[in-house]
């Protein structure tokens, strides 16, 4: 196969959202992506090389079993390709690895295989916060004073 219908990963951005994540993969080559996961951690398996005539069980293989293709949200061959997983489970493990075609060709390449723990958005208190609260009103005496909470002690 020609080498002009390979691609290659340059970068991978994860962004989590409220109710799932973002996945942006960059390319060195413009290209059009899919993305392959799972749920379901990847089989193993061994592959026979022969060497010295004799074959040997020693390339190990990983395949997903289960698995759902998703295409990338920008149309056409590009550098930049963009993937909503909503909704992603608080707390799910998937495995997912990449590939893709190059002009209409169909790609040999693909690329490794991730594995990412979605965890939830940091959490935002919405009411004030308590150093935010004016702690000694006016009606009301201070009876400890702590050194952190004086600017002039």
């Amino acid at each position: 196969m020609v080498d002009e219908f390979r691609w290659a990963m340059k970068d991978i951005d994860i962004i989590v959202t409220a109710t799932g994540c973002r996945v942006v993969v960059t390319t060195f080559h413009a290209c059009h992506l899919w993305m392959r996961y799972t749920t379901v951690p990847p089989a193993e398996h061994m592959k026979p090389v022969i060497q010295r005539g004799v074959p040997v069980y020693a390339d190990k293989r990983f395949c997903f079993v289960v698995y759902e293709d998703n295409e990338q949200e920008e149309a056409g061959d590009t550098y930049y390709h963009t993937f909503i997983k909503e909704p992603w489970a608080h707390c799910e493990t998937r495995w997912f690895y990449f590939t893709g075609t190059v002009g209409q060709a169909r790609s040999r390449s693909v690329s490794a295989i991730f594995v990412y723990h979605r965890y939830s958005p940091e959490y935002y208190l919405i009411l004030e916060e308590p150093w935010t609260v004016d702690l000694d009103p006016p009606e009301m005496e201070r009876l400890i004073l702590e050194p952190w909470t004086d600017p002039f002690y």
